[in-house]
């Protein structure tokens, strides 16, 4: 006898549910591999720590804290690669400062708002003179270093994933962006102050510098048709009550302005952070690095994220989630 159109169909949905089975489990033990690899050298014994396991991070680059994050990224990956423990040296980084100029200045050590990239080798115990240091000033040879996959799941990352390099390299931002337990706290505060629910969208609008160099500028409407194509099919499958959109700029006045042209939306986010991020003279400091910071932790925990690329911002985000 054959088959109905129905049993067929169901034997096409078993299919499909074992294959996408077979993908999780697969893409679980491969994370599971670099996880526990970049613990493993991060982390090592004590008594492993010496001059020659270590490798060094120097942050003294002129940038935005999301440039930071990226550079940060391409140390652990090099590090990884080359099978060595990092160390982060901020002292010059525009953001963060050592322990000693920190209590002259506004800024804060990396280890205030996130762990350790090592808990177990401190960089204290050498000679900044005697560490190897990540070439970043080559910075061709670390990211093209930092742009192949490793052989030993390589292949399979290919055929089972869109993004292969972005989800690889999302394991080591989730570990570099570990939140201490007082960001942890702000946070919770902060998301209860503005009643921080679900469903949310989260759109992330640069403007101010990177218009003026490398980004083109894009209206509010243009960010909003995305919000509303995702309200509007997530209601043909469930009621909802309320159409929430957390906001992140650098541009104080969006936020106003989409509460005047879409009365139907309610618009939630950190006005004083855009304030602080419009101007040169408060965009590098410690307020304003407590508002960047929670900007890219909340829209990660959003639905759904509308931004551009132009931003690396809006890259940390897509790394985290």
């Amino acid at each position: 006898m054959k088959q109905s159109v129905l049993q067929l169909e169901l034997e096409k949905s078993e299919e499909l549910l074992g294959t996408e089975k077979f993908k999780k489990n697969v893409l679980g033990d491969i994370s599971m591999k670099i996880r526990r690899k970049i613990s493993e050298l991060q982390d090592p014994p004590i008594e492993k720590c010496s001059k020659s396991s270590i490798i060094v991070c120097r942050l003294d680059i002129d940038a935005g804290i999301a440039s930071i994050f990226h550079d940060i990224l391409w140390c652990l990956l090099y590090s990884y690669y080359r099978n060595k423990t990092l160390l982060l040296f901020h002292e010059w980084s525009c953001y963060f400062r050592g322990d000693e100029d920190v209590k002259n200045t506004n800024f804060e050590p990396w280890e205030s708002f996130m762990k350790p990239l090592s808990s177990s080798c401190d960089h204290k115990k050498f000679s900044n003179e005697t560490l190897e240091v990540v070439p970043m000033k080559n910075g061709v040879f670390v990211r093209k270093m930092a742009a192949h996959l490793p052989k030993e799941f390589g292949s399979d990352l290919i055929k089972l994933v869109d993004s292969p390099m972005s989800w690889f390299h999302s394991h080591f931002m989730g570990y570099i962006l570990r939140p201490q337990k007082r960001l942890i706290k702000h946070l919770e505060v902060f998301k209860k102050s503005l009643n921080f629910k679900h469903p949310i969208v989260g759109v992330h609008v640069r403007r101010t510098d990177k218009l003026h160099r490398e980004a083109v500028y894009h209206t509010n409407s243009e960010y909003m048709i995305h919000v509303k194509d995702y309200y509007d099919k997530l209601e043909l499958t469930q009621n909802v009550d309320h159409r929430l959109v957390y906001i992140a700029s650098d541009d104080p006045t969006v936020m106003p302005q989409l509460i005047v042209d879409y009365p139907d939306y309610e618009f939630i986010g950190n006005s004083e952070s855009s304030k602080l991020a419009e101007k040169d003279n408060t965009r590098y400091g410690n307020m304003s690095l407590w508002g960047a910071l929670t900007d890219i932790f909340l829209l990660s925990e959003t639905d759904y994220i509308v931004c551009t690329f132009s931003s690396a911002v809006s890259l940390k985000i897509f790394f985290i989630c």
